[in-house]
């Protein structure tokens, strides 16, 4: 019940991970959005957004006429012609002959007018009034407050509309994008309308004061009509803000000089003249050299122009409604939601990375459109630099992290996988070893028991082999018995040892003593056979740290396999010798030698030719001898005998005394 728990708890933390990689791009873009960051990445995508929609809904004709003082005006008339109240008032009133909107004056006046000069008329007049500002009254999500408004002169106090005109220009790009429809008085109690909104709202027949500022949750601050049908809602930025929707086609409004106006007039008639002006918004400016062209998202226009484009957004409605930070956020914590869901089913389903970026993909696409679609037919502003960064981001390195996640899973995998095969292996090992370690122990038992059975029975007859006389055939038979025992031992200690957790206890030893020991181990197969021994220990040879045990195990297997693959009066080898940090160990035989095709596998175990045996032996010399940190190889010929030869890592202990283990070593002890 603990492992389970574990288990859960481990997947548990992997889908927080999850979850946590994938809203990390969408938390910084969030950060990134609140302190507009970003906002000039998304200022370029906004333009590229009004052309695709320009190609869908091309501007409409307006009912606005640009009256211009160019050149040709400031020649015919003089340069001085709009510096005299006296010029002005001819000017002013055959252009309200044609009883217009509203007659717009985007020019600067001569503000040494004397007093006793003859007004200008005011029916229809709106004349520009500047105001001033303070960066202490500025902030940036906040309506702008005027600190000082510029006087009027007198000759123009009669003018239906006095007001301001200002296009503010962009901080993130210097380009100028919106126009300012609303301030706020200093007083903070009441708010003013641009020029260019007093006339379209003369235009439709609203009155400026039934257009009240209202502020949405979602939508920010909208103008909109306390009248009945309240069909005006004209959206605005947390600045009192209109964006202008720009045009560089000349038909959107009807363009003429002053000169021209006048020849008109004279020329045409009256009732020519109304008709091309009549309940026209007239916007008269300066279009000669000395104007200064301002930079646009269509190139560079002069104030007139983007006066123009300012009423022609008003009287066409191409209003954009921008979201609010609130808005752009709750519309990226759903992008965030959907991402995070297909990367968390992935985790679940075992789904590749092909698959999360392609459903990602997806996403990002329908984001794209969605935002492409909404602005071309509804003008709505929904943020497409943000999300798109934060989709893309988020499923990339959340595809990063599953990858990252799933390695570790198939490595954790392979390795229980290769655990269990190791427990496969040796649950094979074992039955293998079970069935021929109970041959090979059935096999001794039955030769034990046999002479064991043949003493009691005859001394159970009243000793008819008469071997109560004859003690030494009862010796003879206990020793069988003893020497059948002693294989059975051998077996389990030589062969079966292959099997243990070894532990080795290594301590600084003779290796005359060890190989010697190993000798007198194998002398009854020795004898037995007629074996010469040819033992050679160099005397130069420093002690070395083993495990002694462990040591002669290892080499008395070797002598017993040396023994057994000579005939009688075969030779066994034993030297040693130092090479560099190396003590080599070689163990010879003249017997049979061993075939190619077997010398690759005599040290896997189980592989043997001998007709009866486990094939552990060599095995376990060879793991005796890597766990001295050595390694053993065998050099055979056929027919001519076979060596193998151990290196074993030594090191000198000058102040050793025999029986004495070293006590700085930490294999001692």
């Amino acid at each position: 019940m603990q492992h389970k728990w574990k288990i859960e708890k481990g997947n548990l933390k992997r889908a927080f991970s999850i979850v946590l990689i994938s809203l990390i791009p969408f938390l910084l873009i969030g950060i990134a959005r609140y302190f507009q960051l970003l906002e000039i990445i998304e200022l370029k995508t906004l333009d590229k957004r009004w052309q695709l929609a320009d190609l869908y809904q091309p501007p409409s004709q307006s009912d606005l006429v640009l009256v211009t003082i160019d050149s040709e005006t400031e020649e015919l008339l003089g340069s001085r012609f709009f510096w005299s109240p006296r010029d002005y008032r001819p000017f002013i009133a055959t252009l309200q002959q044609a009883n217009p909107a509203a007659i717009l004056l985007m020019i600067w006046l001569n503000r040494e007018w004397p007093e006793d000069q003859e007004i200008l008329p005011g029916k229809s007049l709106m004349v520009l009034r500047p105001y001033y500002t303070s960066s202490s009254h500025w902030r940036r999500s906040r309506i702008l407050q005027v600190a000082k408004w510029a006087p009027v002169i007198s000759n123009l106090a009669d003018a239906e509309v006095k007001s301001f005109s200002n296009f503010p220009l962009d901080a993130s790009d210097g380009i100028y994008r919106t126009a300012q429809l609303v301030v706020k008085s200093r007083s903070g109690l009441d708010y003013h309308k641009s020029l260019e909104l007093h006339a379209v709202l003369r235009k439709w027949g609203i009155p400026a004061e039934t257009l009240q500022l209202r502020r949405s949750f979602w939508f920010g601050w909208q103008l909109r009509s306390t009248l009945s049908d309240g069909s005006i809602k004209i959206p605005l930025d947390d600045r009192g803000r209109m964006w202008i929707r720009y045009t560089d086609k000349r038909d959107a409004f009807e363009t003429i000089s002053a000169v021209d106006m006048l020849s008109l007039y004279e020329q045409a008639g009256e009732a020519a003249f109304r008709e091309k002006f009549a309940d026209k918004i007239i916007l008269v400016g300066v279009t000669t050299g000395n104007t200064r062209p301002a930079l646009t998202p269509r190139g560079r226009l002069d104030a007139l122009e983007m006066r123009a484009n300012a009423i022609n957004t008003l009287l066409n409605r191409d209003f954009i409604t921008r979201y609010r930070v609130t808005a752009d956020l709750a519309y990226l914590l759903l992008c965030a939601a959907i991402v995070t869901a297909i990367a968390e089913f992935a985790y679940i389903r075992g789904k590749g990375t092909a698959w999360i970026l392609t459903r990602n993909g997806f996403v990002l696409g329908m984001h794209i459109l969605w935002t492409l679609v909404a602005f071309v037919f509804w003008h709505w502003w929904i943020d497409l630099t943000g999300p798109t960064l934060a989709i893309a981001t988020s499923a990339g390195i959340t595809a990063l992290h599953l990858g990252y996640l799933r390695l570790g899973r198939l490595f954790r995998e392979l390795r229980s996988t290769q655990q269990q095969l190791v427990r496969s292996e040796k649950e094979a090992a074992y039955g293998a070893m079970a069935a021929q370690v109970r041959h090979e122990i059935r096999n001794i038992l039955n030769a034990i028991r046999s002479p064991a059975e043949m003493v009691r029975n005859n001394f159970e007859r009243d000793d008819p082999l008469q071997l109560g006389q004859h003690p030494e055939e009862i010796v003879a038979e206990m020793n069988v018995i003893i020497e059948r025992v002693t294989k059975l031992n051998e077996m389990i200690e030589n062969e079966l040892s292959f099997f243990q957790n070894s532990h080795f206890r290594f301590e600084f030893q003779e290796l005359d003593a060890i190989i010697q020991d190993s000798i007198e181990m194998a002398r009854d197969v020795i004898q037995a056979s007629h074996i010469q021994v040819d033992k050679h220990i160099s005397p130069e040879h420093p002690h070395i740290e083993v495990d002694a045990d462990k040591l002669k195990i290892a080499l008395l297997n070797l002598i017993r396999n040396a023994c057994e693959a000579m005939s009688e009066e075969g030779t066994l080898g034993v030297h040693a010798k130092q090479e560099g940090t190396n003590c080599v160990i070689q163990v010879s035989d003249t017997g049979r030698g061993i075939s190619p095709s077997d010398l690759e596998q005599i040290f896997e175990p189980f592989f043997t030719t001998k007709a009866r045996g486990l094939g552990l032996g060599l095995a376990n010399v060879r793991n005796i001898v890597e766990g001295h940190g050595g390694t053993i190889h065998v050099e055979s010929l056929p027919g001519m005998g076979t060596t193998f030869i151990l290196q074993i890592p030594m090191r000198q202990a000058a102040d050793w005394r025999p029986g004495e283990a070293d006590a700085t070593d930490p294999h001692s002890g």
